[in-house]
């Protein structure tokens, strides 16, 4: 094992069990999205999945199950895994637990709502599904499209937490609920962070526990139709209260602004890191056109988990040049070889690396302009001049999904050097292509590999074993179109199936080197799996198996 991933292993600790006195006790669980609250996306005790077995990886029967929702609906959440149970939630507004294994494989374990009335718990009777009623906006609505966190101790219990509608207050007003894992009994719903009456809703975002709390974001109901203030919020786990210690709003004034349409992820010294959404200043709208005061939209931020205060800010396009190019990904954050970064990608396609740092507030006037105190990250992919970025070639694309982690090698969906192009060539967008960087190496030597030519967008990944398993993706789509699982085997563990220059455009050899560029990898795929519906969310990975949830309303199971 190499010492970054000895130093990442260390930075999963927050949510995972950790097994004490017993020998060769390990935690196969997938505890909440992205894994745990890094959201490195690496399980690292899986001892059965590796790149000489995924290539029998199949969902039928006895390798594995296809579960289908009952009268249809979508998943555009991911899967949790815990206790022998796969945990998600429908569009359709219900929440299931799946039998992971065994002679129940596939079928319910549990529902919430149930389906017949039971004697009222914490949560009241109810066999309405949670939906908003009205004004939901695209899949991140009407129903739970919020990924399942697993939390112990939980007023006594071990609890499955995630946002939702309440269709028995006010039409759908957000909350987080809490409900035991094992029965679905609901512990608490939390206070209404999400009025109807307003124009937020918790979407995707999953919330991140940590220090006895549950953190989490909201963001537009209609998504930019109007835009919202994006806020987070710590609730408490004993009770669902909210802490009103806990305060972050993305703007200052009454401009709206800062949806979170990501996940909060938790630093190795417990503070949040958060990203978040686009401002008005270029839309139409109440208090729009205006710059507000403060502002901490499109951007990646870290707040004191005690207070919401901002310890540092990283605004990589400016306000003025806004059109929509904010984070809809989440933050990776956590520990490597040569520090501990918090890294993100924009819709625009560039990757940016922060330097986590302790303490705070932190600004650099060589990132900064007038009106903010901006933070420089350690890089971007590509490499730029300088930032936050003083044009308008930034825009609302498709590069939504995040990336995974292991030790010091990221596997993202991004622009790449194709979003700045050496002279002669023009820029372009490119989506169906992943690339593996080096987070603690040089510009000149960050890029790994190029796995190009994907058979759709690449979506979010997962690694394990030095297999990472990619979903292939469609925005916005709930139809039961064909999409791929892809099972990649990192050049570190298989030699290579061809090379390609790190500037796409230009063929290898030497006509690449000579232009300042790198002959790099192509990774081999291993397996290449066609499952029903577009793979929104990032695929689980748990005891010999990899647990896929789609937008065609089907949750697989995979194994060998």
């Amino acid at each position: 094992m190499t010492k970054s991933r000895r130093l990442a292993n260390g930075g999963i600790l927050t949510i995972a069990m950790i097994c004490a006195g017993s020998s060769g006790c390990a935690d196969t669980s997938w505890r909440g999205y992205g894994h745990d609250t890094t959201q490195f996306s690496r399980q690292p005790n899986e001892s059965t999945l590796n790149a000489s077995t995924v290539a029998t990886l199949d969902f039928h029967p006895p390798h594995g199950w296809d579960f289908t929702i009952p009268g249809g609906g979508s998943f555009t959440a991911s899967p949790s895994v815990y206790d022998n149970t796969v945990y998600v939630g429908s569009l359709n507004g219900h929440f299931y637990a799946i039998y992971a294994t065994g002679p129940n494989q596939g079928t319910i374990r549990w529902q919430y709502p149930p389906l017949a009335p039971i004697p009222p718990d914490a949560c009241g009777t109810t066999t309405a599904a949670l939906l908003i009623s009205a004004g939901s906006g695209n899949p991140s609505g009407p129903g739970i499209a919020s990924s399942a966190a697993i939390a112990s101790n939980v007023a006594g219990h071990t609890a499955v937490i995630f946002g939702a509608p309440d269709p028995n207050s006010n039409g759908g007003d957000g909350r987080l609920w809490a409900l035991d894992e094992a029965t679905g009994q609901c512990i608490w719903k939390s206070a209404v962070i999400a009025p109807t009456s307003g124009t937020s809703k918790i979407g995707y975002s999953s919330p991140a526990i940590a220090h006895s709390r549950a953190y989490v974001g909201v963001s537009a109901k209609r998504p930019d139709a109007p835009i919202t203030v994006g806020k987070v919020f710590a609730i408490d786990l004993s009770n669902g209260s909210i802490d009103p210690a806990f305060n972050f709003s993305a703007v200052g004034g009454l401009a709206p602004g800062g949806g979170i349409w990501s996940s909060p992820a938790i630093t190795p010294s417990g503070n949040v890191v958060v990203t978040t959404g686009n401002s008005c200043i270029h839309e139409g709208g109440p208090n729009c056109n205006v710059i507000p005061s403060p502002d901490y939209t499109n951007s990646i931020l870290k707040l004191d988990w005690h207070n919401g205060n901002v310890l540092w800010q990283v605004q990589p396009v400016a306000i003025q040049h806004d059109f929509d190019p904010d984070f809809a990904a989440s933050a990776i954050v956590g520990q490597v070889s040569c520090g501990s970064l918090a890294i993100s990608v924009q819709k625009d396609g560039y990757v940016h690396a922060v330097d986590v740092k302790t303490g705070g507030p932190f600004s650099n006037p060589a990132c900064s302009y007038a009106g903010h105190s901006l933070e420089c990250p350690r890089w971007s992919f590509p490499p730029v001049a300088s930032l936050p970025f003083q044009d308008d070639g930034h825009g609302d694309s498709n590069f939504k999904r995040q990336g995974a982690l292991d030790g010091d090698h990221l596997f993202i969906a991004g622009g790449g050097l194709d979003l700045e192009p050496p002279p002669g060539h023009t820029a372009q967008e490119v989506f169906n292509r992943l690339h593996s960087l080096n987070v603690c190496a040089s510009n000149a030597d960050r890029v790994r590999w190029i796995l190009p030519n994907l058979p759709g967008n690449a979506g979010g990944v997962s690694v394990a074993n030095g297999v990472i398993y990619l979903g292939t993706w469609s925005p916005f789509d709930t139809s039961t179109s064909p999409h791929h699982l892809l099972a990649i085997a990192d050049t570190d563990v298989l030699p290579p199936a061809s090379f390609v220059c790190s500037y796409p455009a230009l063929p290898t050899g030497l006509l690449c080197s000579s232009a300042g560029f790198k002959n790099v990898g192509v990774p081999v795929i291993v397996k290449d799996i066609t499952l029903t519906g577009s793979i929104q969310g990032i695929p689980a990975i748990s005891n010999g198996r990899v647990y896929v949830a789609t937008a065609g309303g089907h949750l697989y199971a995979l194994g060998q």
